[in-house]
C-alpha cells in the first residue's frame, strides 16, 4: 500500500541561510517513501500559494483526496486486524444490542448455510460459536441447515440424492461444530407451511401439467424459457409459480399431477411439502432439542451458580453453593446434564475416544429413545434391558482398563446413564 504525508518542511536558500521553508514532495517507490530532488526544487516556496498566510497550514494535498483508500484501509484494517488477532466473531458492526445479548445468551445455535462448507466457513463458526453461552457453545446443542439443496442441480432434477450424501459429509466436517446437519428446500416449505399455494396456482399447475410431454420439457429447461415461452398459462401467473416454488418445486407438482389428475389440492401441498425436507428438520429438533429442554435450562441456571460461587467472598458461602449443585447433580433425573457436559467434551474433541463409543455416547446424550440410543429398533423390552446392562458394563470395563484419566471420568458417568436407562426401561414395562 502507498504510503502518504505531508511533504517534509526544509530551508529554501542553501546552508547556512534563512529563507521561507518549503516541502519536499514524497514520492511511493515499491512500499518504501523516497525523496525526489528534482521535485523540490520545482516546488514553489510556502508563501507564494495564493492566498495563505506563510505560517497557515497548508490544505489537504489533492493526491491524498484521491486516494481515500489510505484513510479507509486504517479504519477497515484495525477492524479485521482485531477480529483476526482477538478472534472476534463475525458480526455485524451495526448489530444492535439486543441481538449481541441473544447471542451471548443463546442456549441452542442453528447455522443456516446454502453450499458446502470451506475452511472459512469453519473458522467463522468457531468464532461465532467462541461467543455464545456456555451450553450453546458445543455441537451436542448445535444444528446445521443446508438449504436451498434444489439449486445443486440442473432443471427439476431431484436433487436429493446428490443433497443426501453431501450433507453427510459435511456433517463429518462439522462434527466439532454441530451435531447434524439437515438438508431442506427452503422455499419449499415456506410457501407450504405459511399457506402461499392458493387455488389458482394449484389450477395453474394442473394446465402445465395437461401440456404434451414436451412441450412440458422445453417450458421446464429453464427458468428463461418457463416465462418467456407461449403457453397457455399467462405469464404473470408463472412468474409467481416460480416466486413459490421454484423450478424443481414446479417440476415436482406438475409430475404428481400429471401421474394422478384427479390430485386434491391439500394433498399436492402436503406432498410438496414433505419434498421440502421440512419434516426431517422437525423431527430431528424434536430429537434434539425440545426434550432437553429443561436439561439445557436447568444447566444453564447451574453453570450460573457455579460462576455466584466462584465469585463469592465468603468460603463458607462458596462451598454451600457448591454442596447444592453436587447434591442435584447426584439425583438421577439431572444425570442427563452430567451426560451433557462429557458429551461436550467428546465432541469439542477435547476428550478423545474411539469413534463408535463418541457415537454412542452421544446418542445417550441426545435422546430418552431406549431403541435410538441402543441402536435396536424393533427390541423389546427385556432385550433393551441386557443391551443397556451390557453398555453399561463395556463402559465400566473401559474405565478401568486403558483408559486415560479423562477418558475414565468420561466413561464412568456414561456408564451410571446406561444403568440409569436399563432401570427406566424396566420400570415401564
Amino acid at each position: 500500500m502507498h504510503a502518504y504525508r505531508d511533504p517534509v518542511p526544509v530551508r529554501d536558500g542553501g546552508p547556512g541561510r534563512r529563507g521561507p521553508p518549503r516541502r519536499l514532495p514524497l514520492q511511493p517507490a515499491a512500499g518504501r517513501v523516497r525523496h525526489d530532488p528534482a521535485a523540490a526544487r520545482r516546488a514553489p516556496p510556502r508563501h507564494l500559494v495564493r492566498g495563505r498566510h506563510p505560517h497557515q497550514r497548508p490544505p489537504a494535498r489533492a493526491d491524498r483526496r484521491r486516494h481515500p483508500r489510505a484513510v479507509v484501509h486504517q479504519h477497515v484494517g484495525e477492524r479485521g486486524a482485531r477480529r483476526f488477532l482477538f478472534n472476534e466473531a463475525p458480526i455485524d458492526d451495526d448489530i444492535d444490542d439486543d441481538s449481541v445479548g441473544a447471542i451471548s445468551g443463546a442456549e441452542a445455535i442453528i447455522y443456516v448455510f446454502t453450499q458446502s462448507v470451506r475452511d472459512d466457513d469453519l473458522q467463522a463458526l468457531e468464532a461465532f460459536r467462541s461467543i455464545s453461552a456456555r451450553l450453546a457453545s458445543n455441537p451436542i446443542n448445535s444444528l446445521g441447515l443446508f438449504n436451498k439443496v434444489d439449486k445443486l442441480v440442473a432443471g427439476v432434477a431431484d436433487p436429493w440424492p446428490v443433497a443426501g450424501p453431501l450433507a453427510a459429509d459435511q456433517t463429518k466436517v462439522l462434527r466439532r461444530v454441530v451435531s447434524d446437519v439437515v438438508p431442506v428446500v427452503g422455499l419449499l416449505a415456506e410457501t407450504t407451511e405459511a399457506g402461499r399455494l392458493t387455488a389458482a396456482d394449484c389450477e395453474a399447475l394442473r394446465v402445465l401439467a395437461q401440456l404434451p410431454e414436451t412441450e412440458r420439457l422445453v417450458l421446464m429447461a429453464s427458468v428463461d424459457l418457463f416465462t418467456s415461452r407461449e403457453c397457455r398459462v399467462p405469464r404473470e401467473q408463472r412468474e409467481r409459480l416460480l416466486r413459490l416454488l421454484d423450478l424443481y418445486g414446479i417440476g415436482f407438482a406438475i409430475a404428481q399431477l400429471a401421474a394422478r389428475p384427479q390430485l386434491a389440492s391439500g394433498d399436492l401441498v402436503r406432498m410438496l411439502f414433505q419434498a421440502s425436507g421440512f419434516p426431517r428438520l422437525r423431527h430431528t429438533l424434536d430429537q434434539a432439542f425440545r426434550w432437553r429442554t429443561d436439561a439445557i435450562k436447568a444447566g444453564w441456571a447451574l453453570s450460573s451458580l457455579e460462576k455466584i460461587a466462584s465469585h463469592t467472598e465468603r468460603p463458607n458461602d462458596r462451598e454451600l453453593l457448591r454442596d447444592a449443585i453436587e447434591r442435584v447433580l447426584q439425583q438421577p433425573d439431572y444425570h442427563r446434564l452430567r451426560l451433557l457436559e462429557v458429551a461436550q467434551l467428546v465432541s469439542t474433541g477435547s476428550v478423545g475416544l474411539p469413534e463408535p463409543m463418541e457415537q454412542e455416547l452421544t446418542r445417550l446424550a441426545l435422546s430418552n429413545d431406549p431403541q435410538w440410543i441402543l441402536n435396536l429398533p424393533t427390541a423389546g423390552t427385556e432385550q433393551l434391558v441386557k443391551a443397556a446392562l451390557d453398555a453399561a458394563t463395556r463402559w465400566r470395563v473401559y474405565a478401568v482398563a486403558g483408559a486415560s484419566p479423562s477418558q475414565s471420568r468420561v466413561a464412568l458417568v456414561a456408564h451410571r446413564g446406561f444403568y440409569l436407562l436399563s432401570q427406566r426401561v424396566r420400570g415401564t414395562a
